[in-house]
């Protein structure tokens, strides 16, 4: 069994996760736990799910493409570790086989803020409904927000256990571009290697 992450792989991701759809919209307080009991009700598939997270912890819309697109494929290949679609997503996104770390990690990061995502795999079939609309109609006020992007110095430390030299890395690029490819990679490669 390869752990490495071949050229192929990476070229199907990119084509890929550029079909997937992802909306975000924040809801506060007094909506979060009608929230969490109608999303249990909702019927997530591997196209066509969400998930609440903590705004901190969302990295930027290409990371929660490739972590949604890796769910999808662990499903298909039957390398998922979790039966549940939303948790494998987690799981890839925050490149780690252990349910109980991401469930510590969103808790220490939960506020009277949070983030629904939704993703949509219409290019591999997903559903056009919107699972978002489905919590609207359940009373659940839902602000729509374009994207969001976490505090990615704190992801990459806390979150991803990426080490840096800020001051070596202003000099060749952008902070912000390393510390996303940084972390795309990191997401990747726990795709590969726990995808064989």
């Amino acid at each position: 069994m390869s752990t490495v992450l071949e050229l192929n792989d990476v070229v199907e991701w990119e084509k890929n996760i550029s079909g997937i759809s992802i909306s975000f919209c924040v809801i506060r307080a007094p909506y979060i736990d009608t929230a969490k009991k109608v999303i249990r009700d909702l019927r997530s598939t591997p196209k066509n799910f969400i998930v609440l997270l903590p705004k901190a912890l969302i990295p930027n819309k290409k990371a929660m493409k490739l972590a949604a697109f890796l769910a999808y494929k662990s499903f298909e290949k039957g390398t998922n570790i979790s039966k549940h679609v939303p948790i494998q997503f987690l799981l890839n996104l925050f490149a780690t086989r252990q349910i109980r770390d991401v469930m510590k990690l969103i808790d220490k990061y939960w506020r009277d803020e949070i983030v629904v995502v939704e993703i949509k795999l219409p290019g591999l079939g997903g559903e056009a409904s919107s699972l978002v609309e489905d919590l609207r109609r359940s009373g659940v006020k839902c602000d729509e927000v374009k994207g969001i992007e976490g505090d990615l110095s704190m992801l990459a430390d806390k979150v991803y256990g990426i080490r840096y030299d800020a001051e070596v890395i202003r000099g060749t690029e952008g902070l912000n571009d390393y510390l996303i490819k940084s972390i795309l990679t990191k997401i990747a490669y726990f795709g590969a290697v726990s995808s064989r």
